[in-house]
């Protein structure tokens, strides 16, 4: 019983220690093909859309940032994207010139109005002193909403946006 108590504070400990920052898809300063507009829904009450899409434009329609990193190591990746259910709003996520997935639409239907989803990214990333982010829309109308990144395998985001605003702090970009 010990044991077991002592594993439990052990682990406390480090899931207390875990650091977890966020990035708001509309505060991302140098957007080209991205406007930011009003949603109740979405974390801090905004969110940033593609407006325009040039196929093979690439970076030519990203919105890009850098960003300092409160504490270097392994981080995993959590992405909130509108999700309308169609399967063809999505949008490539970059951190340091890596791809870490494409976050977006899901292929299957959504009953009613659309949904802000949080998606984690398959792969864990491994994060120095910054981060230099790029998101390039693969369609047009596709919603960026939040990017969390946090020290934490089992965390999971709150699906309530002002959860998210209350527990989890946002960083302003270096550019």
């Amino acid at each position: 019983m010990k044991k077991l108590l002592i594993a439990s504070l052990i682990a406390a400990g480090a899931l207390a220690g875990a650091i977890e920052f966020r990035i708001e898809g509309e505060n991302i300063p140098n957007k080209t093909a991205w406007t930011s507009g009003g949603d109740g829904s979405a974390v801090g009450g905004k969110v940033a859309t593609s407006e325009k899409f040039v196929k093979g434009g690439g970076s030519a329609n990203s919105a890009t940032g850098t960003y300092g990193v409160p504490s270097a190591g392994k981080y995993y990746v959590w992405v909130r994207t509108l999700d309308f259910g169609e399967g063809y709003r999505k949008t490539q996520i970059r951190i340091n010139g890596q791809s870490i997935g494409k976050f977006g639409d899901a292929k299957v239907a959504v009953k009613g109005k659309p949904t802000y989803q949080w998606k984690r990214a398959l792969l864990p990333v491994e994060l120095t002193d910054k981060i230099a982010l790029e998101a390039t829309p693969l369609s047009a109308i596709s919603r960026l909403d939040s990017i969390l990144f946090t020290q934490d395998e089992t965390f999971t985001p709150p699906n309530d946006a002002a959860e998210v605003t209350d527990a989890v702090e946002e960083m302003e970009s270096l550019d």
